[in-house]
């Protein structure tokens, strides 16, 4: 009778196919998601690394600890939102867009993004939830730029009585609270309206958010 084989093949070996992330690309993804899920002090590397499908060691090549792939993460978070707020500062300075289109798009923009970067909210709530020095690091990083950008628009909007409230730090944290937790809010929607593509959830629940925000929309 012959043994299986009890191999180990819970990390691949070898060299990565074309079609997948590198190494550095993958821990950074599965880092992310690890970070948005729990808290910094409770995840794990070799879990990270396992969901990456990379060896352990492969954190200290890249990014010596696991403090220090905490940082990559948010600097990729960083530069996301970066991308997405040249587009928004782009679109404040078309003089053809009406005030009502330019915060509308703030919303379509947001929705955008929590689409594309899911995570990235519960990465923000669990590192404010824990060790302040991180928190602050992320307030400067990710937090303050996006208000900084959309405040003054924001005032406009509130002055002009197209925004239904009286502070732009509420209606900022309305749309990243509400938009930002698009997968849990995706979750649910594949239990009660199961035919919905997840696109056209989200795309809907910024339409709705819209008709809760903006006078007249």
């Amino acid at each position: 009778m012959t043994c299986p084989d009890t191999k180990n093949t819970s990390v691949p070996r070898g060299r990565r196919r074309t079609d997948q992330p590198s190494g550095r690309d993958a821990l950074l993804q599965a880092a992310t998601q690890a970070f948005a899920q729990q808290s910094f002090e409770a995840t794990s590397l070799r879990a990270v690394a396992s969901a990456a499908g990379v060896s352990q060691n492969l954190v200290s090549v890249h990014f010596n600890d696991k403090a220090g792939l905490w940082a990559a993460c948010v600097a990729t978070l960083t530069t996301q939102m970066q991308h997405s707020l040249s587009v928004f500062t782009t679109l404040l300075g078309d003089e053809r867009e009406t005030l009502e289109n330019k915060l509308e798009a703030v919303l379509d923009l947001t929705a955008q993004f929590y689409l594309q970067n899911p995570a990235t909210n519960g990465f923000i709530m669990q590192t404010l939830s824990g060790d302040p020095a991180r928190g602050e690091v992320l307030m400067d990083s990710l937090l303050r730029p996006v208000f900084d950008a959309s405040r003054p628009l924001l005032e406009e909007g509130i002055a002009a009585g197209l925004v239904r409230a009286h502070s732009p730090a509420i209606v900022t944290a309305i749309i990243h609270l509400t938009l930002g937790h698009s997968d849990h809010f995706m979750q649910m929607m594949k239990v009660m309206d199961s035919k919905t593509p997840d696109t056209a959830a989200l795309q809907n629940l910024a339409q709705t958010l819209k008709s809760l925000l903006l006078i007249g929309h």
